[in-house]
């Protein structure tokens, strides 16, 4: 065996062993949350069972960062595009009460130019400590 064909296998074996170590370093966040979240498993024909992790627990504010976690919304918005029907002083209140998981953002609308509309639209967001414990 000559010096080409050696590095040649010794690179072949090392490959996808480090492909793996290197792929549960880089997810190892996304792995423990799914872990974490596992409820039951099966082994023959393969069968998990997952639960929906909970960051609150009141199930009124875990809807509510199910929405945010794409982005911030205003009070409006849940109004009219969820089961949400409250008036801002109670998204202000649901605000006070949680200020660890929510807070309160101004919702910048824009014309078909591009140019901002004034006044904004109260809404809220996820704070940041709240966007770690869901990554």
């Amino acid at each position: 065996m000559d010096k080409l064909t050696f590095i040649s296998n010794l690179i072949g074996d090392i490959c996808w062993p480090s492909v793996v170590a290197i792929g549960l370093v880089i997810f190892r966040r996304p792995i423990s949350n799914v872990i974490s979240s596992l409820r039951k498993i099966k082994y023959k024909d393969f069968e998990a069972e997952l639960e929906e992790a909970d960051i609150a627990p009141n199930p009124e504010i875990n809807i509510l960062i199910s929405y945010l976690t794409r982005s911030a919304h205003s009070f409006q918005w849940f109004r009219d595009h969820t089961e949400l029907k409250y008036s801002d002083d109670r998204f202000n209140e649901i605000i006070s009460k949680n200020p660890e998981l929510i807070k309160k953002v101004t919702i910048i609308k824009r014309d078909e130019e591009g140019n901002r509309i004034y006044p904004g639209l109260q809404g809220m967001k996820l704070t940041q400590e709240a966007t770690k414990r869901l990554n």
